[in-house]
């Protein structure tokens, strides 16, 4: 049976309460409250780990709709291969296509890396999303192909 509003509000409000939390962990008590209250998670640490494998929307809209079911090796190979792609594109001033190329990138790496991982890479998928809708100068390439290659590293 679905819980009224009042009901929702009222379990939502331990997650949401309280002073002295960040951004990202106001965010995550959030998330971590509505797949409770919603009845999506049975517990905070099955929630907390439906929360920690979400895309932003505009990763998910530029995933190609394919459900590949290959091996975290795979996806890694694949993940060089796109910083490679992309880091090539940021030398010549064409990123603006390659949204679909950094959420698959993201998204790869929020399945089979820690979430440390993840988060970087989260950062830098962002980034690129932001720098690709507009003209971006020499020094902000570079700093991009650093951070890439960092990651890069990291895989």
């Amino acid at each position: 049976m679905k819980a009224t509003r009042e009901e929702y509000n009222a379990c939502m409000r331990p997650f949401i309460t309280g002073s002295g939390k960040t951004k990202e962990e106001r965010k995550q008590g959030f998330c971590i409250g509505a797949k409770v209250c919603s009845g999506k998670a049975k517990t905070e640490e099955e929630a907390a780990q439906l929360c920690a494998a979400t895309l932003p929307k505009w990763a998910r809209q530029a995933l190609p709709q394919e459900d590949d079911n290959l091996s975290c090796d795979a996806r890694m190979v694949r993940s060089k291969e796109i910083i490679e792609k992309v880091t090539l594109g940021l030398k010549t001033g064409d990123i603006a296509e390659m949204t679909p190329l950094y959420a698959k990138l993201y998204s790869d790496i929020l399945k089979c890396r820690p979430p440390e991982v993840g988060e970087l890479a989260g950062m830098i998928a962002d980034e690129l999303k932001r720098l690709s809708n507009r003209t971006y100068l020499k020094a902000e390439s570079k700093d991009m192909q650093h951070k890439l290659e960092a990651l890069g590293e990291l895989l």
